[in-house]
Parts: structure tokens; C-alpha cells; sequence
């Protein structure tokens, strides 16, 4: 059986769905999480002291998931 690596697997399978869906119709989509961090740590999320400006933009203009388990 032959060997891939994680990266060329990905690779592969992200060229074939691009290939396959035009680019205006494609979302665009960013997922950024953040691991190790209590809910709270954000001034988004309620925080006052801590100063997150940049994340707390992002949270404004996204969906900012608070009740979550994992």
C-alpha cells in the first residue's frame, strides 16, 4: 500500500473541492480557536481588565460561540 503524508492528503483533497466549485460561489471562512483559555479571557466575552481589541472586532463581526463543550 502506498504511504502519504498528512500534508500531501490535505493538499490533495482541498485542490479537488476547489477545482470543483467555482470561486465566487465558495465561502469564505476563517476559523480561529483559541485552546487553554477560559471563556471569559475576552473583553467580547464580558472580560474588563483583560485588552483583546483585534479578537474582540473579530467576535463583533462573527459568531462568537460562548456556551460550547467539547
Amino acid at each position: 500500500m502506498p504511504s502519504i503524508t498528512r500534508r500531501a492528503f490535505v493538499q490533495a483533497g482541498a485542490a479537488s473541492a476547489a477545482a470543483q466549485v467555482p470561486a465566487a460561489s465558495r465561502p469564505n471562512v476563517l476559523f480561529i480557536m483559541l485552546d487553554q483559555w477560559r471563556f471569559d479571557c475576552l473583553g467580547a466575552n464580558g472580560n474588563g481588565i483583560i485588552q483583546t481589541p483585534n479578537l474582540d472586532s473579530l467576535a463583533s463581526r462573527s459568531a462568537n460561540f460562548t456556551q460550547a463543550c467539547v
